[in-house]
């Protein structure tokens, strides 16, 4: 049997055991330090260096995009062939002018128009800017002058100033909105959106890195104008 003493003592071990066992308020203090301390790490060291990482990485992938489309560039600017080139650049030069008045244009088409035994009802146009390539951002342009156009003739007139509006033109043209009505008498109302397209001699930013594409593939759109610029010579 356990004597008094004894019993005491027990009872003395387990008190002490419970005041240890109890949380102090180092406890609680230390694990929340811990805690601060993994974020603060996290928010400064951690995130910072995984964003760099995965910047430095896209930075890479476009790097050696763009040394891939330089790559391709210098690979297609030699199977070009020069002397041609030069030809070429002289006949669009030729043919595509790097000012275009609007007067001027008007006067031609109206001028080519009498000439076809047509009366003009209405003639306007403007300078304007086509959209041709590029982005929503960072579109690319075209010059050109654009109006609606009407005229009043036979059938056979209104068909051989289209044909030399478009065909002997000296102006890169394009016809759009063609409408032709009436004819019950033999006289045809045409209507119809002419638009003269330039370049404009002004320094524009290249972007070497761009996809490569060769001139050369649009072989017919050059025979156009080697033909225009032929007539203009004769």
């Amino acid at each position: 049997m356990r004597t008094a003493n004894q019993m005491n003592e027990t009872n003395d071990v387990i008190k002490e055991r419970r005041k240890k066992s109890k949380l102090g308020i180092d406890d609680i203090i230390v694990p929340i330090l811990v805690f601060i301390v993994l974020i603060l790490l996290s928010v400064f060291v951690f995130i910072p260096m995984v964003n760099s990482a995965i910047g430095f990485r896209r930075e890479s992938k476009e790097i050696n995009t763009q040394m891939e489309n330089l790559e391709d560039l210098e690979s297609g600017l030699g199977t070009l062939d020069t002397t041609m080139l030069q030809a070429d650049l002289i006949v669009a030069k030729k043919v595509i002018p790097n000012t275009l008045k609007v007067s001027n244009f008007i006067y031609y088409i109206d001028s080519l128009a009498n000439e076809k035994g047509l009366s003009s009802t209405e003639l306007t146009a403007s300078d304007v800017k086509v959209v041709t390539g590029g982005d929503r951002d960072n579109p690319d342009y075209t010059y050109a002058v654009n109006g609606p156009l009407a005229y009043r003739g036979s059938f056979e007139e209104v068909l051989d100033f289209l044909d030399d509006l478009q065909l002997a033109s000296p102006y890169i043209v394009s016809l759009e909105d063609i409408s032709m009505n009436g004819g019950q008498t033999g006289i045809w109302n045409l209507s119809l959106t002419v638009t003269g397209y330039y370049i404009p001699d002004e320094v524009q930013d290249i972007n070497l890195y761009l996809p490569f594409s060769a001139y050369t593939k649009y072989e017919d759109t050059m025979g156009v104008l080697r033909q225009k610029a032929e007539k203009l010579e004769d």
